[in-house]
């Protein structure tokens, strides 16, 4: 979660379920809340007396998908925690659902492969998972949303945000977004957060995870860049051999139901604890 040379990282978190795709041109670069898609939550890490937050995404009962960077301030999966709601403010100081594990991509190159994976101690039950694409991304001039809790504002925002992207290009490892005025522009508290359209039986399905762009105001971007998941599903279903994939969407945990209202789910915290921000560079901390 440091910055790379010459590259803004980010972190976030994200959900929604409106089907409606926004119009192409439409100005809504600053994002809208959500309340929706409880899948997509808050990857919390509590380091140094502070945290930091990237968004996460719930691919099995069991698994979740974020950035490998986001999985870089601790070894220890006892300070990370995942909270599947419209506002992490809860759970910053404390609280949130436990993880059992976390296991960053290997071939993670600062540019490519930008996958990480936390595997939570207990099932979350009546959220819906959603689908990891491992298939052919999608072309150039497609359109994709992007959820994240930091797509409005580069600190100080702790809700969901929705936006509208654009592909630009695609290599065999990651997508690129069309930067301006006009698309989403990610921030810190972007990273991790899921790129995605609508499988046919309208399930949310993954193309690539959020890794890094080039505007620290969350403004006229140069460049978006997030990894593709198709890509890396091989090591995905390594460790998520649960996760719904666009091949199998009827797996465990895909049933095509959508259990939304868990954002309002009130995860009790612990004792309070003093918090102050991590000295350096961070993701989407307060």
């Amino acid at each position: 979660m440091n910055r790379k040379p010459g590259f803004l990282l980010a972190c976030c978190c994200a959900c929604g379920s409106v089907h409606a795709t926004s119009l192409p041109g439409a100005n809504i670069a600053n994002g809208i809340a959500s309340t929706e898609w409880p899948g997509v939550g808050a990857l919390i890490v509590r380091v140094g007396g502070g945290y930091g937050q990237c968004t996460a995404t719930l691919i099995s009962p069991t698994w979740v998908l974020t950035a490998a960077h986001c999985l870089q301030d601790s070894s220890n999966p006892q300070d990370y925690s995942f909270v599947p709601q419209a506002d992490y403010s809860c759970c910053t100081a404390s609280g949130g659902l436990a993880v059992a594990s976390i296991a960053a991509n290997p071939q993670y190159d600062t540019l490519a492969h930008d996958q990480g994976l936390v595997q939570l101690a207990a099932p979350l039950a009546g959220v819906t998972p959603l689908i990891v694409n491992d298939q052919a991304p999608p072309g150039v001039g497609s359109y994709l949303h992007l959820l994240g809790y930091g797509i409005t504002q580069a600190g100080g925002n702790t809700l969901k945000q929705l936006g509208l992207v654009r592909v630009s290009s695609f290599d065999a490892t990651t997508l690129s977004f069309d930067p301006g005025p006009t698309y989403a522009q990610a921030c810190q508290g972007d990273a991790g957060a899921p790129s995605f359209n609508y499988a046919p039986n309208g399930f949310p399905l993954v193309h690539a995870t959020f890794s890094y762009g080039s505007s620290p105001t969350c403004s006229m971007s140069t460049f978006e860049v997030s990894s593709r998941t198709d890509s890396d599903i091989a090591w995905i279903r390594a460790h998520a051999s649960d996760a719904c994939v666009r091949s199998a969407p009827s797996g465990s945990g895909c049933d095509g139901i959508f259990r939304n209202g868990i954002d309002s789910l009130a995860i009790a915290p612990a004792a309070p604890v003093v918090t102050l921000q991590p000295a350096g560079e961070s993701p989407s901390g307060q």
